[in-house]
């Protein structure tokens, strides 16, 4: 099976704290490097990293989420 990740990039993510956040800054790296290679034009650089940055944003927003606590009357957890 073809895997999208080496073993050696999934081994060093996971180090890392925020996975997500780490892929997000690995993706930057590389449209940087194929804008400076010439490979991609001011156009859609500016457009993949106005994606990236609303996918940070987006993923910015599912963590507060994930920790913003629950009020009791929503924890189905909780014994009578």
């Amino acid at each position: 099976m073809n895997r999208l990740l080496h073993e050696e990039d999934i081994a060093s993510l996971r180090s890392q704290q925020n996975v997500p956040l780490a892929i997000q800054q690995r993706i930057a790296s590389l449209l940087t490097k194929c804008f400076n290679h010439g490979w991609i034009d001011t156009v859609r650089w500016a457009a993949l990293g106005g994606t990236l940055g609303d996918l940070a944003n987006a993923q910015g927003v599912a963590e507060r989420i994930m920790n913003t606590p629950m009020p009791k009357q929503y924890d189905l957890d909780r014994k009578s």
